[in-house]
């Protein structure tokens, strides 16, 4: 399954993210951890998108997304980057209204801190792992 290459603005920086898989399947949001971008999740990608929707994104800094020197790169630039990414993908979907299953990325606090940040606007959250 082909990856749709689409990027979102957030404060400014222009932050990559990949949409691949059946648009109105289940969703899975691949969250990189810090200092990971979207290539650390292909192998994953390629075994859901075949029955998941599946998003994953470069955090600001990193893989394809902007990497200004002259901000500070913070835990809620990050959740804002993942909720401007989901807000994005909702405008082109029906996301809010599907299940959402978030990859753990290797930072648990950054973890936490996205979720609390993006899951508010979800209606069923099928799993979190």
């Amino acid at each position: 399954v082909k990856a749709e290459s689409k990027r979102v603005l957030v404060d400014g920086i222009s932050v990559f993210y990949q949409d691949s898989g059946p648009k109105h399947a289940p969703t899975l949001v691949f969250n990189p951890g810090w200092g990971c971008d979207t290539s650390f999740w292909r192998q994953q990608v390629e075994a859901f998108s075949d029955r998941y929707r599946c998003i994953a994104l470069d955090l600001p800094g990193f893989g394809r997304s902007d990497k200004p020197h002259d901000i500070a790169y913070t835990l809620g630039l990050c959740a804002t980057a993942v909720k401007s990414v989901t807000d994005d993908a909702a405008a082109t979907d029906e996301l809010k209204k599907t299940a959402l299953k978030l990859t753990k990325p290797n930072n648990t606090t950054l973890n936490i801190f996205t979720l609390e940040n993006t899951l508010g606007k979800m209606e069923k959250v099928e799993q979190l792992s």
